[in-house]
């Protein structure tokens, strides 16, 4: 890898981290839950361009968090167990 892959890669993982950081705890959570619920991650939408544009942004935090399934479902439950409203 040449100087530029390098300097590209220390670039994602620090975007990478800086992702995590804004929505790594109790408030960023909420807003990326508020987000997803507003913007079609939660909710069917009627598949006009607009709005699965607004999807695929949150679909990228989503990616840039790298939460899988079971990180999903307790992101959706605040701390005592309760679903997110």
């Amino acid at each position: 890898m040449d100087i530029f892959g390098k300097k590209r890669a220390q670039e994602q993982r620090d975007r990478i981290v800086s992702y995590k950081r804004a929505f790594g705890g109790d408030t960023g959570r909420e807003v990326l839950y508020d987000l997803m619920n507003r913007f079609h991650i939660l909710n069917p939408h009627d598949g006009s361009p607009g709005k699965e544009g607004e999807r695929r942004v949150v679909l990228h935090i989503l990616t840039q968090l790298n939460i899988n399934l079971a990180e999903f479902d307790k992101m959706l439950k605040s701390p005592d167990g309760e679903e997110l409203k």
